[in-house]
């Protein structure tokens, strides 16, 4: 298994976890960015420590800037399951997905308050704002 299929099946079993503000644990309550790191760091992916942290919308430029100068920036063209979506809530970039083969994995503040996985249709692509890669998720099968 590669490292993308690691991650993404890491984040599968995240689903159904409550959705708790600048949450991070499993099973108990995470927000969209407490799945995305906690997901990662569970299989071995750490090029950052929780400097990504935000507060709703007043540091939504700190998030874009930490997941710039912590991640690589990729087109969504370009994108693969395994990668992170940043999507606009209204107008201001704050919520974050994992790409998979069905649509994406988040934990939305809305509507189901858990941890989901659906589908990318038009009206979540719309609210893409960027689209970032972790450092080193291409490399060769982690050995499970």
């Amino acid at each position: 298994m590669n490292k993308r299929e690691e991650f993404i099946n890491e984040a599968r079993t995240w689903i159904g976890t409550p959705f708790h503000h600048q949450g991070r644990a499993k099973g108990r309550g995470c927000d969209c960015l407490g799945l995305v790191l906690g997901s990662a760091n569970n299989i071995g992916i750490n090029p950052y420590n929780d400097s990504i942290a935000y507060s709703h919308r007043v540091h939504s430029l700190t998030l874009v800037e930490n997941l710039k100068k912590y991640m690589n920036q990729i087109k969504f063209i370009d994108s693969k399951p395994g990668d992170i979506l940043l999507f606009f809530d209204e107008t201001v970039p704050v919520h974050l997905g994992i790409l998979t083969d069905k649509g994406f994995i988040h934990a939305p503040a809305k509507g189901t308050r858990k941890v989901v996985e659906h589908s990318l249709n038009e009206e979540w692509k719309k609210k893409i704002a960027l689209v970032f890669r972790f450092e080193g998720i291409d490399n060769g099968p982690t050995g499970s």
